[in-house]
């Protein structure tokens, strides 16, 4: 079976118009974050932040926020969504690709962290909540300086976060 030239140009003229449709685009999960120290005892008051950057837009966004964590220990991030077309997010990556060359990135980015002067992150636990990739739990291990120095004693404690397995919970 052939294809006539009209066919398969209405068909590239319905696929573009298809592509500039936006749709609904989450570029950060909404967060519950609860932070504690290795024996499980809840750390109150701590800022979390949360860095959210998307450079698929074309407009560099960032979408950064703050939150203090309640006397569990605990904090929520809300989901952060946009309407964006498929091909807004396709010429958006192509321009980070042609600015920054082999340091280019594409799509969002989200990082959450805490600021505690006397504390160090030793351990993060990252799940889906109910199978939904747009809710996640995150657990945060803090781990004291023991000289109340967080440059002192960084070099104690490995800087990157160590995964914590379902089964030592």
């Amino acid at each position: 079976m052939r294809i006539s030239r009209k066919y398969a140009i209405i068909s590239i003229v319905l696929l573009a118009a298809a592509s500039c449709i936006p749709r609904k685009t989450y570029l950060s999960p909404a967060y519950d974050v609860v932070v504690a120290d290795a024996s499980g005892k809840a750390l109150p008051t701590l800022r979390v932040s949360r860095f959210l950057e998307d450079y698929s837009t074309g407009r560099d966004a960032d979408y950064s926020s703050d939150a203090i964590t309640d006397l569990a220990g605990r904090t929520h991030f809300d989901a952060v969504t946009h309407w964006i077309s498929f091909a807004t997010e396709i010429f958006g990556c192509l321009r980070e690709i042609l600015q920054t060359g082999a340091h280019a990135s594409c799509g969002s980015h989200v990082d959450v962290s805490v600021d505690a002067n006397h504390f160090i992150e030793s351990a993060r636990s990252e799940n889906t909540v109910h199978g939904r990739d747009h809710l996640k739990s995150l657990t945060i291990i803090l781990t004291s300086c023991p000289s109340g120095d967080w440059h002192t004693c960084a070099g104690a404690v490995d800087q990157r976060a160590k995964p914590i397995s379902p089964d030592s919970r």
